[in-house]
């Protein structure tokens, strides 16, 4: 269950990368309720993806270093989201100038 529900987080993290090129870059615009969603997926992602990593679920043996540095970002998945967050709000001003626009 905990592979499937990976699979599907890197699936949907997946889609919302494409979702934020497609936003920024194509059609320069931002929708509040993509932005939202992106809020939602970006730490679930890094929240199953470190659990599947740390407790062993995947059906390939992962290197003690790897389960280790999932353990250690599970902690820091606020962190890591505001991380991910600034970086899309940084790339989004430096293509749309929205601060500009207020």
């Amino acid at each position: 269950m905990w592979l499937a529900l990976a699979l599907g987080m890197t699936a949907a993290m997946a889609l919302v990368v494409w979702f934020i090129i497609q936003s920024i870059y194509v059609i320069g615009v931002l929708c509040p309720w993509c932005m939202l969603t992106w809020v939602v997926t970006i730490p679930l992602f890094v929240l199953v993806v470190c659990h599947v990593l740390r407790s062993g679920a995947v059906p390939v043996p992962v290197p003690m270093r790897v389960r280790s540095a999932a353990a250690a970002a599970y902690s820091w998945v606020f962190i890591i989201t505001i991380t991910i967050v600034l970086l899309i709000v940084v790339l989004a001003q430096l293509r749309l100038d929205v601060l500009s626009h207020l």
